[in-house]
């Protein structure tokens, strides 16, 4: 009789310990294979129409009109410096230093064309580069908010798009090929990025 209650009372602790392991298998696997909970953000869209690049394009549209004006200034220099060299004598003294003084500034008008770019290619990134990861940190404070576990970015293929003249390098790298729009977080995003600025 005893041997009987034993047996039994360890057969319903067994049964109860395999029951416990079972749930707590089936909590585990159920959290495990919970589908992420994923949104898109279109990149590009944001960091077009944010307040910060407007006003940042705007600066530099001033500071562009500004080198224009120097430019256009140089040029009409160097013209009037052609049309003059035209009305001397070739191998004259006034020929010589008119042909040199248009040599030097001509090269210093093409020097400080490419000095320009260079500067310009320079700072655009650096500002790209700072825009971007402040988008970051905003994408994560939004994401972290809103529960979502994975964001993707969605670039819209814009054939006609003059800042990405290379469509096979959007084809490539273009890894979002369908989402459904409501999981579509671009005007959040935008929202949250222009509210901390």
């Amino acid at each position: 009789m005893k041997n009987l209650k034993f047996y039994m009372m360890a057969t319903l602790i067994g049964i109860a310990t395999i029951m416990t392991a079972y749930q707590q298998g089936s909590l585990h696997a159920d959290a495990a294979a919970a589908p992420a909970k994923i949104a898109v953000v279109d990149v590009t869209k944001v960091i077009k129409n944010c307040q910060k690049f407007k006003t940042w394009q705007e600066e530099k549209q001033k500071e562009v009109q500004q080198i224009e004006a120097v430019f256009k200034t140089m040029q009409d220099e160097l013209a009037a410096l052609n049309e003059n060299l035209k009305i001397r004598t070739p191998g004259s003294e006034d020929h010589r230093k008119l042909a040199k003084e248009f040599i030097e500034k001509k090269t210093t008008l093409q020097a400080k064309d490419a000095a320009y770019k260079e500067i310009w290619e320079s700072e655009k990134e650096q500002w790209t580069e700072q825009l971007y990861q402040e988008l970051l940190s905003v994408i994560d404070t939004v994401a972290t908010k809103k529960g979502f576990d994975i964001i993707i970015a969605n670039e819209e293929l814009n054939l006609k798009d003059p800042m990405r003249p290379d469509i096979m390098q959007t084809i490539v790298t273009k890894k979002l090929l369908y989402h459904n729009s409501k999981y579509d977080i671009t005007e959040e995003i935008l929202a949250a990025l222009d509210a901390k600025n």
